[in-house]
Order: C-alpha cells, then sequence, then structure tokens
C-alpha cells in the first residue's frame, strides 16, 4: 500500500516538473522575443485561383472588361478550398488594408491594396464564378506572397487601371519571383473574362439554391500548356449561403414558377374558327400597359390600398407621358426615331417589330420563310445588343418582300434586352439629389449647435470636453437623419425608381402583347402558336430585366448614400476640430505672449493621437446608418419583393454528347481565332471570340451543349464565312 502511494507522488511530482518547466520555456522564449512562428510565416505549396465577382454599377457592357471584380483567392495545399486568403484592390468606403487590424475609411475614393482572411467568395451574392490559374512553383510563406503582392502599383484614377489589370500585374509579379509557373497572361486574360461570361449565363437561369450548390462543385482551371479553361470539380463549401430564399420560408412564400408579365394570349382572344367568338377584339398597347401595371403593382406591393392604387396608376400615367415607348404614326415614326431620338429611344422599337411582322406574314406580300422567322425572332439578341444590325442579315436567302421594313427592325430593335436596359437608365432620379442636401444640411446644422464655447478650459480638460462635444454632434446626426421624416423621403425616393422601372415594363409588355394579338389573328396555326410562345418569352426577360433593374438601383442608391454620409461625417469631424481651436485659442495677447498655450498644444496632441472618424461612437453611428437603410430598402443580398419566381431549375442539363460546340465550328471557318460558347440571349447559344474584352466574332455551334435545346438556323448569315446563324430552341414540353 505504502509503495502504491509512494509510485502515485512520483508520478505527479513528474507531472508537475514537466508542466512548469514548459511554462518556464514559455516564459524564456518570450523574454528573449522568441515567440512561436504565426502561420504566416510557414512555407507551404498554395493554390492560386481568381475570384469573379458582379459589380454594383449600372450601364456595364456585358462584353465590358469591367463587367466582373477580380480578386486574388490562395489557400494552402494543392487542391482547391474555398476559404482561404483573398488579395484585391479596392476603392470602397470602407477598406482592410494589409497589416491593419481595424478597416481603412476610404474618404477620398482611392485604390489601396486589400487583404481579407479566411473568407469564403461564393459566401457573397455578388459571387459569380473562380478560375485556378495554378499552384506555386515550390513552398512559400503568404509574408512572401504579400510582401510581393505590396510591391505591384496600385493604379490611380486617371491612369485607366482597375481590378483587372492589377491581378494581372500581380500575376506577372509572381511569376517573376518564381512563385507562380511562367505563362502568358494576355491569353489569362481573355479566357478568364471569357469564362465568366458563359459561366455567369449559365448559372443566372437556375434557382439561387441551385446556382450555389453547382457554383460550390464546379469551377474552372487554366491549363497553361494549352492556354485553355477547362471545368474542375472542386469540394462544395459547408453549409448553406446565407440570404437564399428557400421553399415555404417568408420571403419566397413558398410559390414556384416564373413571374409572367405576358401568358396565354389566345386565351385572351378567340380562334378564327371559334363559334362562340365571331369578332375576336385585339386590346390596345395602352390597355393592356394599364393591366400589366396593375398586376406588377400587385406583384410588388405598391397597391396595398384602392388609395395606392389610385396613386400607382397616376403616376404609371406620369412615367408613360416622360417615356414615350410607342410610335405616334406609321410613316413619321420610324425616321424619327432613327435620327433624332436619345439613345434610349432608338432601342426603343418594339412598334417596327410589329410593323414587320404585319407585313411579312401578309399574304400579299412576297416575302420568304425566312423573312418570317427572322422577324419572329428580331426581338432575341443574336451576338449580343450590338449584333442585330442590318449589315448581318443575309439578303441572298430573301425574296422580293418588304427588305427596308425588315432591314429597319434589325438596326433599330436591338433586343428586348437591350431595349428594356436602355430605357431604365433613363428613370428620372431627382429626388436623389434631395435626400443628399438633407444630409448635407443635417450635418452642417449639428456643427454649428454643438460646438462648445469655453476659452478658459484647462489643459487636462481638454480630452473630455473634445469627446463630449463630439458625442453630442453624433447625437444630433443620429436623431435627425433616421427620423420618420427622413425614413419616408428615403422610402418615396425607391418608390418613385421602383415606379418608374415598372412602368417602362408595363409599357413594353403592353406593346409586345398588342403586336402579337394582332399577328395571332392574322397567322396561320403555326405563325398562332411561334408568335405566342416568342412573346411569353419575351414577357419573361422584360419581369427578369425589371428586376435586375430594381435590385442595381436599390444597390446603388444604399451605396451611394452611405458614401456620401463617411465622407460628410469626416468632413464634420475635421470641421468640429477646427472650430473647437478656433474657440479655445486666444483672441488677444501681450507681446510677450504666445498664441500657442498649453490647453492648445494639448488639442493638437488629442487630435493626432486620436482622429473623431476612428472613434467607436462613430463606427457604431455608420453601422446604425447602414442598418436604417437595410430596414428602408432591404439588405443588398436579399432578393427583390416580388422577383423571386424569375428562375427554371433544371433547363440547362449538359448533353453529354456535345462537349465541344464551338471548337469544330471553328475549325471549319478557317479562321485561328479561339471560339467558346456563350448564351447571348433568351434562348439563343452561340460561339464567340473575345480578345481584350471586345468580341471580335460570331459562328454557328456545331451542336447543343444542353439536351433541352436542338439546333434551327433561322436565316440570317454571318457576313463572313455566310454560314447560317443558329437558335438553340427550348424543348416546348419544359
Amino acid at each position: 500500500m505504502n509503495l502504491k502511494l509512494l509510485l502515485y507522488f512520483l508520478f505527479w511530482e513528474l507531472v508537475s516538473t514537466s508542466a512548469v518547466a514548459q511554462i518556464e520555456t514559455g516564459r524564456d522564449l518570450e523574454r528573449y522575443g522568441l515567440q512561436k512562428r504565426s502561420s504566416d510565416a510557414k512555407d507551404k505549396y498554395y493554390t492560386f485561383a481568381i475570384n469573379l465577382f458582379f459589380r454594383r454599377s449600372d450601364g456595364l457592357r456585358l462584353d465590358s472588361p469591367d463587367f466582373f471584380h477580380w480578386s486574388m483567392h490562395l489557400n494552402p495545399g494543392k487542391d482547391h478550398k474555398w476559404k482561404g486568403i483573398a488579395f484585391d484592390i479596392s476603392n470602397a468606403i470602407e477598406v482592410q488594408r494589409p497589416g491593419e487590424d481595424t478597416v481603412f475609411r476610404n474618404v477620398d475614393g482611392k485604390f489601396y491594396l486589400q487583404r481579407k482572411t479566411d473568407v469564403s467568395a461564393i459566401k457573397s451574392i455578388q459571387f459569380a464564378t473562380s478560375v485556378i490559374i495554378g499552384y506555386s512553383v515550390s513552398k512559400v510563406s503568404v509574408n512572401t506572397i504579400q510582401d510581393a503582392l505590396s510591391r505591384v502599383p496600385v493604379p490611380q484614377r486617371c491612369d485607366g487601371g482597375n481590378c483587372v489589370t492589377w491581378t494581372i500585374d500581380a500575376i506577372r509579379e509572381l511569376q517573376k519571383r518564381n512563385i507562380l509557373p511562367k505563362f502568358d497572361t494576355g491569353n489569362l486574360w481573355d479566357k478568364v473574362l471569357q469564362f465568366g461570361h458563359a459561366r455567369a449565363r449559365y448559372l443566372d437561369k437556375m434557382t439561387p439554391k441551385a446556382r450555389y450548390k453547382l457554383s460550390g462543385r464546379e469551377i474552372g482551371k487554366f491549363i497553361p500548356g494549352q492556354d485553355v479553361i477547362v471545368r474542375a470539380l472542386v469540394s462544395p463549401p459547408s453549409g448553406d449561403p446565407p440570404g437564399f430564399a428557400r421553399t415555404g420560408s417568408r420571403r419566397s412564400k413558398g410559390k414556384r414558377g416564373k413571374l409572367r408579365l405576358i401568358r396565354r394570349i389566345w386565351n385572351s382572344l378567340c380562334k378564327r374558327d371559334a363559334s362562340s367568338c365571331p369578332q375576336p377584339r385585339a386590346r390596345t398597347a395602352n390597355e393592356i400597359a394599364v393591366r400589366k401595371m396593375n398586376y406588377l403593382a400587385k406583384t410588388f406591393g405598391l397597391a396595398k390600398t384602392p388609395q395606392h392604387k389610385e396613386m400607382v396608376l397616376k403616376a404609371f400615367k406620369k412615367f408613360s407621358e416622360k417615356i414615350p415607348l410607342k410610335r405616334r404614326s406609321h410613316s413619321a415614326g420610324v425616321g424619327k426615331v432613327v435620327n433624332t431620338a436619345s439613345g434610349a429611344f432608338i432601342v426603343a422599337g418594339f412598334v417596327f417589330w410589329g410593323i414587320a411582322m404585319k407585313e411579312v406574314f401578309d399574304p400579299e406580300s412576297r416575302s420568304t420563310v425566312y423573312d418570317k422567322v427572322a422577324v419572329s425572332t428580331s426581338l432575341v439578341p443574336l451576338v449580343g445588343c450590338g449584333a442585330a444590325d442590318a449589315r448581318k442579315i443575309d439578303m441572298a436567302v430573301r425574296g422580293k418582300g418588304p427588305k427596308d421594313d425588315v432591314a429597319l427592325v434589325f438596326s433599330v430593335v436591338d433586343s428586348a434586352l437591350c431595349y428594356v436596359v436602355g430605357v431604365l437608365y433613363f428613370t428620372p432620379l431627382a429626388p436623389i439629389a434631395a435626400a443628399y442636401t438633407a444630409v448635407r444640411l443635417i450635418i452642417d446644422t449639428a456643427m454649428e449647435l454643438w460646438v462648445p464655447e469655453n476659452a478658459d478650459t484647462a489643459p487636462g480638460e481638454v480630452a473630455e470636453m473634445r469627446w463630449q462635444g463630439w458625442e453630442n454632434v453624433l447625437q444630433n446626426i443620429s436623431s435627425t437623419i433616421m427620423s420618420d421624416n427622413y425614413t419616408s423621403t428615403l422610402e418615396t425616393i425607391y418608390l418613385h425608381e421602383k415606379l418608374g422601372i415598372l412602368s417602362v415594363a408595363a409599357n413594353a409588355a403592353g406593346n409586345v402583347e398588342a403586336e402579337a394579338q394582332q399577328q395571332i389573328l392574322n397567322g396561320t396555326d403555326d405563325q398562332q402558336q411561334a408568335v405566342e410562345d416568342e412573346a411569353e418569352n419575351q414577357g419573361f426577360v422584360i419581369a427578369q430585366e425589371a428586376c435586375n433593374a430594381i435590385m442595381r438601383h436599390r444597390d446603388n442608391l444604399r451605396h451611394t448614400m452611405m458614401s456620401f454620409f463617411g465622407t460628410k461625417l469626416h468632413n464634420a469631424a475635421s470641421k468640429y476640430d477646427d472650430e473647437l481651436y478656433e474657440t479655445l485659442r486666444l483672441k488677444s495677447k501681450w507681446p510677450w505672449e504666445s498664441l500657442k498655450t498649453p490647453t492648445l498644444e494639448r488639442l493638437l496632441q488629442e487630435q493626432k493621437d486620436f482622429p473623431l472618424v476612428s472613434a467607436e461612437s462613430s463606427k457604431q453611428l455608420s453601422r446604425n446608418v447602414s442598418a436604417w437603410l437595410d430596414g428602408i430598402l432591404g439588405k443588398m443580398e436579399d432578393p427583390i419583393p416580388g422577383c423571386e419566381r424569375l428562375h427554371e431549375p433544371n433547363l440547362y442539363t449538359p448533353d453529354g454528347k456535345c462537349r465541344d460546340p464551338c471548337g469544330p465550328a471553328a475549325r471549319k471557318t478557317g479562321t485561328t481565332r479561339e471560339y467558346a460558347q456563350t448564351s447571348e440571349g433568351q434562348g439563343i447559344w452561340g460561339c464567340v471570340s473575345i480578345h481584350q474584352g471586345q468580341k471580335l466574332g460570331a459562328i454557328s455551334p456545331v451542336c447543343c451543349e444542353y439536351e433541352a435545346f436542338s439546333l434551327v438556323g433561322f436565316g440570317l448569315a454571318a457576313r463572313l464565312g455566310g454560314q447560317f446563324i443558329s437558335q438553340l430552341q427550348r424543348d416546348r414540353n419544359l
């Protein structure tokens, strides 16, 4: 028994002695500055990738090199992981600069290098796709990588640089230091941009949840030797993305299917052989537009009461007068729009599509089947908004029908996509200026009310007095800017924008449906079905673009208001310190006295050591304003109420037999350009060649990559090569 106790005693002595030794060893290491090595200093193999994000800017064309924001992603190991370290440049109001624990307030809007640790790009609602560009040549530390990236010049506003050019320069710097393998970065730029466009179009047709699942397990991988990007399977991220609506949730309300602006046109009319309706009547575009506006107002929660409905219709009438989408006369309308109208009106041409359809379907005209099909599909962009041009019409396949009218359609009416987007940029935004002026007045008034006046303040009281006065300024700004008055003002601004966008959408849908009704009444059975399918398709395009426009305007309004508020808050802090200095300095002095009193010297030191904008109270006010905007406009990651039903799942299922739709097509033309498949409109897929963000050409694919589509030529041909451009139509059974 005693021996057993002795063994226990010796055992615990040994354990305690080892623990004390470890503690003392740690103290000695700490005493002599030998701390534990950080993870950034460890040499490891790293995987490098480029993450693409959608930018929150209006007016960017799909083929613009600025369409995506580029960010460099790296994670340890030789396989892709979603969580890692991100480097990019940013001119946002808040920038997380390397080596700084706090967020930097970028009030000047300059570009700065930004580092984010332990981030997962796919969790962002703006994430588009990712492309693996390679692996580190040998083991390297994050510190070494960060040092290399910090030496890459950050572009300035005037030199034309941006996040894309910086990323390319950063890759070249890593190659120069033998961190990344050598390859042509010029080809990489083109391939990443091309892959991003195609991927974005492909994923945009899915539900948010399906899009997230596919994006998480399938990305791009750049093959340097072949200069191509292939699809790569990666491990999906853990957990569901934040902010996506789920079936049956409060936000989605359990609804499924499309948000349809145009449907069942046949049901709203009577067939010509229907005995119960001997004289069918087609509604006018104005009648249909009013009905569409009532539907949209109800869907988007703008007509909750009869009073609201009446106000919406009055606003709709005013917007319709400001944006005349309908032709005034058959003879003068075409030339007037083409020659004298603004850019918004040039793309507003549904009526000319209707005129051309009426004439080419007229039995007395000598138009061929190619005329009929070309006009029926003229509202769908072929190779982007700028491709519907009269020069790309194959005159050889047409008869002696109304060539001028058909050519005019293709020179004026680019597509429903261009049409809606172009007009939406002209939505009146004058009330926003009033809101900015209100914020300016709030802060300027607060400065006059709360600057303390006490010239006899002792040096020891300066700090407390300065912070107390600044707290009063912030409280006054907070209580004023988030009052019911300014809340209702911002709500009115957002409502005004939304009404403008929905008014354009309603008018566009009214024009399309009115013309479609006429064609259904006058066409054959086959033509009736084709026109109805196309009209429903265009109604979906209009609804989708209206939702996208509302989201862009909402996010831009929120971002602009926060940026403006941050700038004014910074200016208020500077003005407050200046006013405080003037209050505390001596107004008169004896010849032997100095204007720099101990009180002023203490104030200057406080201003240098403790900037007001870095105070926790200032940051909290910014967070409160951001939350206030979220409550009015909705969070940026949330969908627009009413737009949750715009995606079609299971439509883009790959066809295993068609793995390379563009390669053989390019070889047939004998061109040296490289073509990649991308979506060029609603229901249209083609092969395009992109270089430095610009489209150089388009050809027909040889097969359809997705099972639900079939390859059908519709009579348009590219001048180069004379091939028919092909439409990949959706199977009607889906």
